[in-house]
């Protein structure tokens, strides 16, 4: 009888046990994952980065507890959510330390020493854009343009030989009853390429250099009269001048971002230069084309201003969306004018 009574005895102890190591297992995990659903209720990244780690230790230390009860397929799921919480965590360190969002903060922070002058984060940033240049500045025809066209047909006899050949017989520049003038005026600007490099010097300054360029074509018609041979009966045509150019931008400054997160708002400032090589002012009646006019290099030297958004996600990548005014020079010899130019870049951060 005493045997009996202590066999029912041990085998109670056992089964206690074995209720005190399953509540034990579930109370680590019920933990684990309450800590894990916490990763994705807070609000800043570095603090669901420290839920997420707690998360990880917590289904570590639940795996270990399945084991000792052997229940070796709850164990390795336990692990399983283990590596889960591990790479959360890391991806919200990650977010934290580009988020650039906060005034300057403290230089001991890890943001400081993220951007630390040792080791500066450069940025590589191809971009494309639309120029919007100071249009009364820029380069144009004006009616003095008509004796230009004149001038360079009647300095070539050869030429002018040609133009009577392929008209036909007599003609002038202008119309009948109205003096030549120029009309029909269209101005055609090329998409701006270039890049920006640049440093991190801090976590919300950046110092940057661009480079880029964009071709424009300027166009304009003036009218023409020509004689027919058999009856000298007059008829009109229209000439043509065009003019094409190369626009070099360059410039040099810094910028600074505002607020917190991954996408930025961000203001800048500097010098820029800007450099135009015009091509020839060509003219073309009937087919036939004829230099008018060539013009010489010219830039300028001037401050821009800038402001836009940029958005880096965790990793290298950063797509910045920039607008800048600058002053720049618009023909040889004119004043500095407000210029314009809208652009959108993707690049890495290296």
């Amino acid at each position: 009888m005493k045997k009996a009574l202590f066999i029912i005895l041990l085998c109670n102890v056992f089964s206690a046990i074995s209720l005190n190591a399953q509540s034990a297992a579930a109370a680590l995990q019920a933990a684990a994952e309450a800590a894990y659903d916490r990763g994705y209720t807070e609000s800043e990244a570095a603090d669901q980065a420290k839920a997420f780690d707690e998360a990880a230790g917590l289904f570590e230390k639940t795996a270990r507890a399945y084991r000792a009860e052997g229940q070796e397929e709850m164990a390795r799921g336990a692990e399983h959510m283990a590596g889960l919480a591990r790479q959360n965590a890391e991806h919200r360190r990650r977010l934290a330390e580009n988020t650039f969002f906060s005034p300057m903060g403290s230089l001991s922070g890890a943001a400081f020493k993220l951007y630390h002058t040792r080791h500066p984060h450069l940025f590589l940033l191809p971009e494309a854009g639309m120029p919007f240049p100071a249009r009364k500045e820029a380069i144009g025809f004006d009616d003095g343009s008509i004796d230009q066209v004149q001038q360079a047909l009647y300095s070539d006899p050869a030429f002018l030989e040609r133009m009577f050949e392929q008209l036909g017989g007599e003609f002038f520049i202008g119309a009948l009853s109205t003096p030549a003038k120029l009309e029909g005026f269209e101005e055609e600007y090329g998409l701006y390429k270039g890049a920006t490099i640049g440093v991190f010097a801090m976590p919300h300054l950046r110092f940057e250099a661009s480079y880029g360029q964009y071709r424009s074509r300027i166009t304009a018609h003036f009218p023409v009269t020509a004689f027919r041979p058999e009856t000298y009966e007059p008829y009109s045509l229209k000439g043509q001048l065009s003019m094409a150019a190369q626009h070099t931008e360059a410039a040099l400054g810094a910028s600074y971002a505002f607020g917190r997160g991954a996408l930025q708002p961000f203001a800048g400032l500097g010098m820029h230069y800007s450099a135009t090589r015009p091509g020839a002012t060509q003219a073309a009646i009937a087919g036939l084309s004829f230099e008018v006019a060539s013009h010489r290099p010219f830039h300028s030297f001037g401050p821009y201003f800038s402001g836009g958004l940029t958005w880096q996600p965790a990793g290298p990548v950063l797509l910045r969306l920039s607008g800048k005014a600058y002053t720049a020079k618009g023909q040889e010899g004119g004043k500095n004018a407000l210029n314009g130019m809208l652009s959108l870049g993707l690049g890495l951060v290296l």
